[in-house]
């Protein structure tokens, strides 16, 4: 999942570092990407849990695979709020026709 830097520093400025907007621009690539640049973002204080948060707010639907949750053993109540209907690969892959998918 990719998150555009100008949500990453206006998220910076909603949680009142503006000092640290003008080093974020700079040093933040213009994609975000929370586990590959999970060093920088801690830098600035933000967490995994605030970029999700970022991405639903864009409109961004997280829908797990089913198959994946069955070989971990995973059930829905194991899932973070937020996430929607576990779906097999067809039917999400049908379902985001048209869209940008990312297999996590």
């Amino acid at each position: 999942m990719e998150i555009p830097k100008d949500k990453v520093l206006d998220l910076l400025r909603e949680k009142g570092k503006d000092d640290q907007v003008q080093q974020a621009d700079q040093e933040l690539p213009d994609k975000v990407d929370p586990e590959q640049h999970a060093g920088l973002l801690e830098k600035f204080g933000l967490s995994p849990q605030e970029l999700l948060e970022t991405a639903r707010d864009m409109g961004v639907k997280l829908v797990p695979c089913q198959m994946t949750m069955d070989l971990m053993g995973l059930t829905k109540d194991d899932l973070i709020d937020g996430i929607q209907e576990p779906a097999g690969a067809t039917t999400a892959l049908a379902a985001a026709e048209g869209a940008t998918t990312l297999f996590i």
